[in-house]
């Protein structure tokens, strides 16, 4: 064990005295220490610009999630036609193929409440459309943006997906060729684009 520490030390030692004597050296050269200071933080702002924002870059998962909140006290009939005019206005978009309400279901809190809707919206294969994910987000967000009824947005989901359990009590799936309104009895357990 004694060995151990004795090395250690040295180790220690020896790395304490070079440092020393690069500190000593690196101040008897300030100008040019100075330079390559301003060198490495212009260097840090140009990768700063470069670099996305985010920690993780965004991701086209071929689907979007609309949001729809109506004053408190909304009955669930006001909120799903609501929530039909936003499916009809993302369906009216280019690259969308689908779009699958759920009224009275807060994806984002994992709540039940007359005055809120959450809405699915599916992109056509990559294959097919010509638009990016976020193109399309912001042409329906800018439809969504003229709607007085209530309050409606879509986002993109998350990079990472963590599910909460919720029920719906109402769903509503929208495909270009027909509607239907289902109740819902259970959990989903499954998503269709999964």
């Amino acid at each position: 064990m004694a060995g151990c520490s004795a090395r250690s030390t040295v180790f220690f030692q020896r790395n304490a005295e070079r440092y020393e004597g690069l500190v000593g050296r690196s101040l008897g050269r300030r100008g040019m220490v100075f330079v390559v200071y301003l060198v490495l933080l212009a260097t840090t702002a140009v990768m700063f610009r470069q670099v996305p924002g985010g920690f993780i870059p965004t991701q086209d998962k071929t689907y979007l999630i609309g949001s729809i909140r109506l004053p408190e006290g909304a009955t669930l009939d006001r909120t799903e036609a609501l929530a039909r005019r936003v499916s009809d206005l993302a369906m009216e978009t280019e690259g969308v193929s689908h779009a699958a309400a759920f009224v009275g279901f807060n994806a984002l809190q994992g709540t039940n409440t007359p005055n809120v809707g959450t809405v699915f919206i599916l992109f056509d294969d990559f294959d097919v459309r010509e638009r990016t994910a976020l193109e399309i987000a912001d042409d329906i967000n800018a439809r969504l943006g003229a709607l007085k009824e209530g309050f409606a947005i879509s986002f993109m989901p998350p990079p990472c997906l963590v599910w909460a359990r919720a029920r719906a009590t109402r769903c509503t799936f929208r495909t270009a060729a027909a509607m239907a309104t289902v109740r819902c009895s259970r959990r989903p357990t499954a998503w269709p684009w999964r």
